[in-house]
């Protein structure tokens, strides 16, 4: 497939100006008298596309980011695209074609996004089908093959069409089709003759003749051979003249007609030295070569395969080199000129050597990028897959804290509403116990007033009495609202308050009286309190009333602990003390009912002792 590489020169072909061509400098000196941003970038693109028609690739790219700068800055997405489309154009002439395909799928991003496909869009295409031709990826380069290709007639622009064809082309010749591949190199030469169009014309002419050379067809390929020079020759086109030229030469080299292949040959030289490429030169002095040999012109031979070897020599292509010396070899053994034959053969056989070497070595640094490109794609693979994960596990974090924080924001907004509705609810009780405490108050003074005006001694007594029980009460709910705890009250404090309090009112000087209070636990549960604390007032009650008519020295305990579960309250004095027949007979005084109802009420249990003196002890469930 040796016409692939002219196939594949042909493709690059340099993009259009927007306008009539002229000078890039005239269009440079326009820039003076531009109207607007989108005036000055029209220049610049004109002027980038005219420096590389005039071989000033540099000038080129400098000019088409100028534009592209201002492009953007003015928000300007056509310029934009033509900006790219440049830069793209001139990344694709200095072959490095993969930073080509980036700026032309850039540009036509652009033009995408502009709503219209502007004058370089089938161009880009092109570029982009060129790039995947290159890297060997058919099915790619015959996808943006055909996307320039309906490009191309949807805006009819005929130069792109033929474009498309000679792709097509291409692309058929690397997957050996060479139906498909003859057949868009026909159409190829088809419509550029009807348009008329010189310079693409030499191209795809040449292209289908070599198509036909490689089938040996060389009666078809002279013909196309003989109209690309002769179009050549009218536009001065030095490459595409030389190349068709040299190419007629050629054909006639295979027919046999020698003389006519050299009289093409030497028409081609002219041309193939001005444009001084290596490959095309290297080509015209093999054939050169090849023709006096076949005419058995070994000597006439000999200088023209050496200035082959002097070429590839320089340009260190290798195994064209040694080709070159070994053919040398064979044109000296069969001029009779042995010993140089064999140096040159023995010359071969190193270069072969170098070869393997070199071949080995690119072997091995090929094989240690690929592994070294594995190793780093896995490397990349592997922190991707890391960062996956990482960003899953940030987005778990970010929506479990969004949770928390929505549940702690709810939950503090019902703690806020708790918080006051128990604030609500404790001044409530708070004014309840208050106004229960002023109730009983009233009811204990009313009792008070009462007990003075009964002249009947045992029912002043009873009265005195239930206002002592009201006041042992009342004192309880006094505890409770100025406190700020509405559910538990000290019971230290109050016992120790309800036995100063009885101790007045019974007459008993703190002088002559001993009372020891043992209370362990200070706080407790108002429902366990106020039965208790009457049981209190009932027993202290008793003894002051009783126990110590004629006792000198009085005393008087309560301890309250805490044992296995139990509360332990003891009432012990040192008076005559109680008939314990008479308590625990079922009937008795008020105050002892009273105390057996608060006894069960608290699913307690009361046992009565005399020792120096009255034991009570009452062992109730402890209420947490």
């Amino acid at each position: 497939m040796r016409s692939i590489l002219i196939l594949l020169i042909s493709i690059l072909m340099p993009i259009p100006c927007i306008s009539q061509a002229q000078t890039s400098d005239v269009y440079i000196a326009k820039l003076a008298t531009s109207k607007n941003t989108q005036d000055s970038i029209g220049n610049y693109v004109n002027a980038a596309s005219q420096s590389m028609r005039e071989g000033k690739a540099e000038s080129s790219i400098h000019y088409a980011r100028i534009a592209l700068q201002l492009s953007r800055k003015a928000k300007d997405l056509t310029g934009a695209a033509n900006s790219l489309a440049h830069i793209a154009n001139y990344f694709h002439n200095i072959n490095k074609l993969d930073s080509a395909k980036h700026y032309a799928l850039a540009s036509n991003r652009a033009y995408d996004k502009s709503g219209e496909k502007g004058i370089y869009y089938t161009y880009n295409l092109n570029t982009i089908a060129g790039y995947y031709l290159g890297a060997g990826d058919a099915k790619s380069a015959l996808k943006y093959a055909h996307q320039q290709m309906d490009a191309a007639v949807e805006l009819k622009d005929t130069i792109s069409i033929s474009n498309s064809y000679t792709m097509l082309c291409a692309i058929y010749e690397m997957l050996d089709d060479r139906k498909n591949s003859i057949r868009y190199a026909e159409k190829a030469v088809e419509i550029n003759r009807m348009v008329g169009s010189g310079f693409n014309l030499t191209v795809v002419l040449s292209n289908l003749a070599l198509l036909y050379m490689d089938e040996q067809q060389y009666a078809k390929a002279m013909p196309l051979l003989h109209e690309s020079a002769a179009v050549a020759n009218k536009g001065s086109v030095l490459k595409d003249r030389g190349t068709a030229n040299m190419l007629i030469g050629e054909c006639h080299t295979q027919l046999g007609n020698y003389d006519s292949a050299i009289y093409y040959l030497e028409h081609s030289k002219q041309d193939i030295l001005a444009i001084n490429n290596p490959e095309s030169k290297v080509k015209l002095w093999t054939l050169f070569s090849s023709s006096y040999a076949q005419q058995k012109k070994y000597n006439a031979a000999i200088p023209y395969i050496d200035s082959s070897i002097a070429i590839l020599k320089e340009t260190k292509q290798l195994k064209p080199y040694e080709i070159a010396v070994k053919l040398k070899s064979e044109y000296m053994a069969k001029a009779g000129r042995y010993e140089e034959a064999y140096k040159l053969l023995k010359e071969s056989r190193s270069i072969n050597d170098s070869i393997t070497n070199t071949e080995v070595q690119e072997a091995v640094a090929e094989l240690k990028e690929k592994y070294e490109s594995e190793k780093k794609d896995q490397r990349i693979a592997q922190q991707k897959q890391n960062n996956r994960l990482l960003a899953a596990g940030l987005l778990v974090v970010v929506l479990l804290a969004g949770l928390i924080l929505a549940q702690y924001i709810r939950q503090r907004a019902a703690n806020a509403t708790i918080q006051r509705q128990s604030d609500k609810l404790t001044l409530l009780m708070k004014e309840l116990h208050h106004r229960v405490k002023n109730n009983l108050q009233i009811i204990s003074s009313l009792l008070s007033l009462q007990s003075f005006r009964i002249k009947d001694e045992k029912a002043s007594r009873a009265v005195r009495e239930g206002q002592q029980r009201i006041e042992a009460m009342s004192l309880i709910h006094q505890r409770l609202y100025t406190r700020d705890n509405i559910t538990e009250i000290n019971i230290r404090e109050y016992i120790s308050d309800l036995v100063d309090s009885l101790q007045s009112a019974y007459g008993f000087d703190n002088d002559k009286m001993s009372t020891r209070l043992d209370i362990a636990d200070e706080l407790m549960n108002v429902d366990q309190a106020i039965p208790l604390s009457l049981i209190v007032n009932e027993l202290v009650t008793n003894a002051f009333k009783y126990a110590y008519e004629d006792n000198n020295a009085p005393e008087l305990t309560i301890t309250l602990k805490r044992k296995d579960g139990n509360i332990i309250l003891l009432v012990a004095d040192n008076g005559k003390g109680v008939n314990i027949e008479e308590w625990t007979d079922k009937e008795g005084s008020f105050g002892k009912e009273l105390i057996q109802t608060f006894v069960k009420q608290l699913n307690g249990y009361l046992d009565i002792a005399v020792n120096k003196g009255s034991q009570f002890t009452l062992s109730i469930p402890y209420a947490t």
